[in-house]
């Protein structure tokens, strides 16, 4: 899916990960949410606002600029189907999906 502007996540050498939600970054989140509910495939954000942008910590007055990769990704992260009876057929149809959605729209 190389140069669709989907960024997966990335394991370290010395060890792997137990991909409780399986976190991607995409650009275009909210259409790519359509078209993947659309086409019947369940995604969603779970963690729409980055720690130091939420109420409990607005009394520190945080910017994006003080966090500018972590305010760039709260608007591109989805987490994608996972768990432990997602057959392979059912992980090729969303990854298919995906890239379907994340092809360029022609106007």
């Amino acid at each position: 899916m190389e140069g669709l502007g989907l960024e997966l996540p990335r394991e370290k050498e010395t060890g792997s990960h137990v991909y409780h939600l399986y976190v991607t970054q995409v650009d275009r989140r909210d259409q790519v949410l359509q078209t993947l509910e659309d086409q019947g495939v369940s995604a969603g954000i779970h963690y729409p606002v980055a720690l130091p942008f939420l109420d409990a910590y607005r009394h520190l007055g945080h910017t994006p600029q003080e966090f500018p990769v972590t305010h760039t990704q709260m608007d591109r992260l989805i987490s994608l189907p996972i768990y432990p009876e997602i057959t392979i057929e059912q992980i090729k149809f969303v990854a298919a999906t995906l890239a379907t959605a994340l092809l360029p729209k022609k106007d």
